[in-house]
């Protein structure tokens, strides 16, 4: 478009439906940057932080796990250490001929615990039995 075409419209249309033209061209123009190319954009990203955020998340459930293994086997090494230092004990005193071990008072937990295990091997009534 010339200058001279662009005079001529101005002196047919005047200039407020001119800016009102123009407004309406820069519009249309932001709003298809933001519909299309702002909205792919943002779609995109946000595909992506889901997906790392997936990875953490099994990253950090495969690490809990292992936590939990290791502690499980922690646990299982100390009983042995515990069951074993104990068998020692009772060899050493029948070697030595030394007086059995006085047992220490137990616990409320303790006598709590070893009542509901036994109360586990009672089997319930039926009915009115």
């Amino acid at each position: 478009m010339s200058v001279a075409q662009a005079l001529k419209i101005y002196e047919q249309i005047g200039l407020p439906i001119l800016v009102a033209g123009v407004s309406a061209y820069a519009l249309w123009f932001c709003l298809k940057w933001v519909l299309v190319k702002f909205s792919s954009d943002f779609t995109r990203q946000l595909t992506e932080i889901a997906a790392e955020i997936d990875e953490e998340q099994r990253e950090a459930r495969q690490q809990i796990t292992e936590v939990k293994t290791i502690l499980i086997r922690l646990v299982d090494r100390t009983r042995l250490l515990g069951e074993e230092l104990n068998a020692h004990d009772q060899v050493a005193r029948a070697v030595w001929g030394l007086n059995d071990r006085v047992e220490r008072p137990r616990t409320q937990s303790e006598i709590r615990d070893d009542l509901l295990e036994r109360l586990r091997h009672v089997p319930e009534k039926n009915g009115g039995d």
